[in-house]
């Protein structure tokens, strides 16, 4: 079985590059009702809005401030030596969100990104 080594794209209409709006009252309803560990930052992106909806932790994790990073910014992260893989589960996770039409809420995908730090740092796919 031939497989091509090409990294698979992930569609920039689907996961854009649009960051969250930290005074919208979701932003703040998860302010408040989420917990981050230290060294971590967190996220939800909305394939509804097609923009992250919440981001928490990225200024001191990734140097992008909550309000500035998207999730484009994030997948472009990925450390090079990681690319081929992180790229084909995000496609794949992508492919199997947008495919369901109930009970999405019955999932999550956690991401750990590495950075050229001993820290990791997570994320997660929603809604």
């Amino acid at each position: 079985m031939n497989k091509s080594n090409k990294t698979p794209e992930i569609d920039p209409s689907v996961v854009t590059d649009l960051p969250a709006d930290t005074s919208s009252n979701l932003f703040k309803q998860y302010k408040r009702s989420l917990i981050r560990f230290t060294d971590e930052a967190v996220y939800i992106y909305s394939f509804k809005e097609k923009k992250l909806i919440y981001a928490d932790g990225w200024e001191e994790t990734l140097g992008f401030k909550d309000n500035e990073i998207t999730l484009q910014t994030i997948i472009k992260q990925t450390d090079a030596s990681y690319v081929a893989f992180a790229h084909e589960i995000n496609a794949k996770t992508i492919e199997f969100i947008l495919s369901k039409k109930t009970g999405i809420k019955n999932y999550s995908f956690t991401v750990e990104l590495k950075k050229n730090s001993p820290r990791w740092n997570h994320g997660s796919y929603g809604s």
